[in-house]
């Protein structure tokens, strides 16, 4: 564990997000929105993905969501499975081909 109190939480992702670190620290109990929230905040694209007035995060279409390879919809707790140190979270930007 690293920090006193905090668990580690590896990033990856599918394209290069100079905003996105490898690596989150987050206090015990954190909780994957708590996750999310704290990512998608450092976007320019911030205010299209979290919804000020209702804090809802709104990915569908834009990103897919893995924990531990597991889809962020399919997670039984769905946003508030906690997270434990070690966890990895996948972001893919999900790219649309048109013609």
């Amino acid at each position: 564990m690293g920090s006193e109190g905090l668990i580690t939480v590896r990033i990856k992702t599918t394209v290069h997000m100079p905003e996105v670190p490898a690596e989150v620290e987050m206090g015990q109990g954190a909780v994957l929105r708590d996750l999310l929230m704290k990512l998608l905040q450092k976007l320019p694209i911030a205010n299209e993905l979290i919804d000020r007035g209702t804090g809802e995060i709104k990915l569908e279409g834009l990103f897919e969501v893995r924990l531990n390879a597991v889809p962020r919809n399919s997670l039984p707790a769905g946003d508030t499975t906690e997270l434990h140190h070690g966890d990895i979270l996948t972001l893919s930007l999900i790219l649309l081909g048109g013609g």
